[in-house]
Parts: structure tokens; sequence; C-alpha cells
């Protein structure tokens, strides 16, 4: 796997997932010069993309970015920015188990749960995507991967680095993720 194509396929979901808030952040200081009479409903739009955009800037700069001591796991909040329901049980203690909380997200279309149960990630929701064999697809093979990758590449990279394996498992109902020790 090569480093530099890895950062390219993070910074291209980074700069995704980012630029739908930043666009929403614009248009509502537009809307707010445009029509002043809108000003409450407009300031609560403003409100909650801003806040969504702090929840997601802090939760990449925890998985992505370098370590930080003493900081509160932002996952919670991650979730809660995201368009389908996600409800968290857990606590992410790195950057990989992050990582693989955002594979797992990815994989829930219209909303679930995800559970933490030491070292043990269970996905489970309404509609699951389907086929999807990210042990198969993405360990090492990244030249034609893409965006929507970056976490699962992203957890797979980490897992090595730290000298561990990950486990992935899907049926009808749940995809579950593990971390073994190499």
């Amino acid at each position: 796997m090569t480093e530099v194509k890895l950062l390219n396929i993070i910074y291209t979901r980074i700069s995704h997932d980012l630029s739908n808030l930043a666009g929403a952040l614009y248009n509502g200081t537009e809307l707010l010069t445009e029509d002043p009479l809108e000003v409450k409903e407009t300031s609560a739009l403003l409100m909650q993309s801003a806040t969504a955009l702090m929840y997601r800037l802090q939760f990449f700069r925890q998985t992505f970015g370098m370590p930080i001591e003493s900081s509160e796991d932002k996952t919670a909040f991650y979730l809660s920015t995201l368009s389908v329901p996600i409800e968290w049980s857990g606590c992410c203690e790195n950057a990989l188990e992050r990582a693989i909380v955002m594979t797992l997200a990815d994989q829930l279309t219209r909303g679930g749960k995800i559970i933490k149960k030491e070292q043990t990630f269970y996905a489970t929701g309404e509609k699951l995507k389907k086929n999807i064999d990210l042990t198969e697809r993405l360990n090492g093979h990244i030249d034609n991967a893409s965006a929507e990758e970056a976490p699962a590449l992203m957890a797979f990279y980490l897992a090595a680095l730290m000298r561990k394996k990950l486990i992935y498992l899907q049926n009808e109902q749940e995809i579950r993720i593990k971390i073994e020790n190499l």
C-alpha cells in the first residue's frame, strides 16, 4: 500500500465530508443578507451546520491527525452529524477504532446501531450494503480504491502498523469487525 495514495484518498474523503457543511454555512450567510426578516430560522440552520462541522473536524483530527492526549472521544458527536441516524454504544480508544466505526457507519444505509464490546465492533441496521468484503477488497489493494473506502483503508493500515489483524464478517443482519493480535 502506498502511503501517498492512502493520504490522497483520506484527504478526498475528509474534503467531501466537510464540503457540504461548509456550503451550508456559506448559503446561510448569503440568506442573511438577502432576507434579514428570516434571521431566526437562518441562524438556527447556521448553528446546526457550524456545530456539525465542528464535530466532524474534531473527529477527523482524532482519527487522521496526531494523537491528542486527554481528549474526550468524539465518535458519538461525529455519528450525530450523519444523514442516517446511528446509535453508538462504546468508546473509541484510538484512531484504529475510530476508523472502524467510520467504516461500519458507511455500511449502514438507513441508520442503525454500532456497538463496541472489547475488541469487536458490531453494526446492525435496517438495510446493510450487500456483498461487501472489505478484507478481500482493501487489504493492501488501494490502486482502484475510492474516497468512500478511506476509513476501511485507514483501519487496515493502522492495524498493520499496530501489529493487529482485522477480521471482517458480514451476514444479512450484522457486520462485525474484530481486532486480533498478530
